[in-house]
């Protein structure tokens, strides 16, 4: 199921998605620059968002899962702080450069937000059996009253779910239903990846996909996943540099 400490299956699915997170950026950059009006948040385009950002979620708990087995005893508190800990800084570090380039287009707890402190959040129950299903659960359902409150000038709940009026951020993942999303990972991660009984079904599918590395199209979906953090950093300052020059360019030609 393991190759050189990499499981495929997860760089798979991972680098699946963190593509399909570049079209939805790029065709985002074309709305914002050209007026193209495409419809990105139609009842197709909303499913296939949640359905990407919910993988990323469940992968969040299934790798804290695989990190614990790989570390054993080593694996303390520690390493989910400071893993979150990297990831929230460059939250941070991306909603400031948003703020000061483009104020109108705030990010307040976008995914890397929600991902850092659910990294950090799910070390207690990386151990429990079927605490991470039943908390994941009623954090998920949860977000169905949540998402109906608005108050009027509370902003430190907006993290959970509860917004108040006037509240606007172009990419918002509350912990409310978020968490319970990467809980269920745990939930999963514990089924799936055992430490002593590997799964049988993950554990072809990882030697299929080791045969599969030098096709060019697996490749490519296996080092995106590889590297996953770095794209999703990159892709869109990379994506908007581009149509804001072919925009500059025809503007000027034009």
């Amino acid at each position: 199921m393991k190759t050189k400490n990499r499981f495929l299956e997860i760089d798979l699915i991972r680098g699946f998605f963190i593509f399909c997170v570049c079209i939805f950026h790029f065709l985002w950059d074309l709305n914002f620059f050209f007026n193209l009006e495409i419809n990105l948040y139609s009842p197709i385009g909303s499913f296939l968002q949640k359905l990407g950002a919910g993988t990323f979620f469940i992968l969040v708990g299934i790798s804290s899962v695989i990190q614990r087995n790989i570390k054993g005893d080593k694996y303390s508190f520690k390493v989910p702080l400071i893993r979150g800990g990297k990831i929230l800084l460059l939250a941070f570090i991306i909603s400031l450069v948003v703020y000061f380039t483009y104020p109108q287009n705030n990010i307040v707890f976008g995914v890397l937000h929600c991902i850092g402190v659910s990294s950090i959040l799910v070390f207690p129950f990386l151990n429990k059996r079927y605490l991470p299903l039943i908390l994941g659960l009623i954090i998920i359902f949860s977000s169905f009253y949540t998402e109906k409150i608005l108050l009027t000038t509370n902003k430190f709940l907006i993290p959970f779910g509860i917004r108040y009026y006037g509240f606007r951020s172009v990419d918002y993942f509350p912990l409310i239903p978020w968490l319970g999303v990467a809980l269920l990972g745990v939930f999963l991660g514990n089924v799936l990846y055992k430490k002593e009984k590997p799964n049988e079904f993950l554990f072809s599918l990882n030697k299929f996909l080791e045969k599969k590395k030098k096709n060019f199209f697996f490749r490519i979906f296996l080092i995106s996943g590889q590297k996953s953090s770095y794209i999703y950093i990159l892709h869109q300052p990379a994506l908007y540099l581009i149509c804001y020059l072919i925009f500059k360019s025809m503007r000027y030609f034009g």
